[in-house]
């Protein structure tokens, strides 16, 4: 609790020093039930590492024009053998109250600055440099997200991304472990962009290209990716691409995406992984269901291209200051040995 006050404290003086915005979110997830094919259980106790959001409890972030940073807190039961509470070393089981012990597990965090108008520089926990992410799981084909380095050039219609994520850069025999670049061209008509991402010395290539576009209520984009992976005595490659179309009028909103795993081979398999997403805005809350298929397989003698449908239903809405949100995930079994599963996810959060 004192760190957390520190870094408000903080914050609060930077808001002092020049012109910024202080923002923070807390957010809290659990099940309130769970049905696992042979079990049920009920009220679980909340758990940050659940549905619908992530792990992230504590996010607090502070921006102006040139300069900003983000913190993410993370919290999670401890897996550990023994910790250490107050400097005394403990058996978790041993503890009657987990919360001492796993309060704040560890966290993300950037900085970033502006050394020029068209310049910015990132460096720490980074994301946001897919072609196009889709926005019903957030699914891509491409990015390069984790702990890093960043740089981006933007010029009217212009973008460039370089960045690495790599734990070193051109150490003992020259190893380059990873790079990524992004560039992309705005107009009237959408946007199109290519990316490269090499890993392991350029032994593993990534090479993609995605154009998305608008008309009226309707928003949509397509990517498709090449990559070649050299790390073995031969080299394997392989093709894929997605679809994502999305149509929002008044209090509708419908989306649909698609990913393909295209063959390269004779006899290898040929994959897609659809899913759909129908929202309405009424005026307490908003219900939504999202109709996910998984991976279909699609290949000589198998019998069971689809294993499992997952139907997700969903109500969500804000009480005050206080976001909320409830779903029940089902899935469905397509094949013998599956079984009828379903789980109750629940997230409140609180922005300040």
């Amino acid at each position: 609790m004192k760190k957390i006050v520190g870094i408000l404290a903080v914050a609060a003086m930077a808001t002092s020093m020049f012109a910024a915005d202080v923002a923070g979110n807390l957010k809290l997830n659990g099940k309130l039930a769970n049905f696992d094919g042979d079990n049920f259980t009920l009220l679980h106790a909340p758990d940050v590492e659940s549905n619908p959001w992530g792990n992230q409890t504590l996010k607090l972030s502070v921006n102006a024009d040139v300069a900003g940073a983000a913190v993410d807190f993370l919290s999670k039961k401890s897996t550990a053998n023994s910790v250490k509470v107050n400097g005394e070393a403990k058996k978790p089981e041993d503890l009657v109250e987990l919360s001492n012990v796993d309060a704040v597990l560890g966290c993300n965090w950037n900085i970033w600055f502006k050394p020029a108008d068209m310049v910015k520089v990132t460096v720490g926990n980074l994301g946001g440099y897919e072609l196009n992410s889709e926005t019903i799981d957030w699914t891509n084909l491409v990015n390069n997200s984790g702990w890093g380095y960043a740089g981006e050039v933007n010029v009217d219609a212009f973008s460039l991304v370089i960045s690495t994520t790599s734990d070193k850069w051109l150490g003992k025999g020259n190893e380059v472990p990873n790079l990524y670049l992004r560039a992309g061209y705005a107009a009237d008509f959408g946007k199109i962009q290519a990316a490269l991402k090499a890993t392991d010395t350029f032994k593993v290539l990534n090479i993609a290209a995605g154009y998305s576009g608008s008309a009226d209520s309707i928003s949509y984009f397509a990517d498709v990716l090449f990559g070649m992976d050299s790390k073995g005595e031969t080299t394997v490659n392989s093709l894929a691409a997605d679809a994502f179309v999305r149509y929002g009028a008044d209090a509708l909103e419908v989306k649909a995406y698609l990913k393909a795993g295209i063959p390269m081979k004779s006899g290898a398999a040929f994959t897609i992984a659809p899913k759909a997403y129908v929202g309405y805005q009424l005026d307490a809350c908003k219900v939504s269901c999202v109709l996910n298929a998984n991976t279909i397989t699609i290949q000589e003698g198998n019998k069971y291209p689809l294993t499992e449908i997952n139907v997700t239903p969903k109500v969500e809405g804000n009480f005050g200051g206080m976001g909320w949100e409830v779903s029940a995930k089902m899935g469905i079994p397509c094949v013998d040995g599956k079984k009828f599963t379903v789980e109750v996810p629940f997230g409140i959060n609180m922005n300040f």
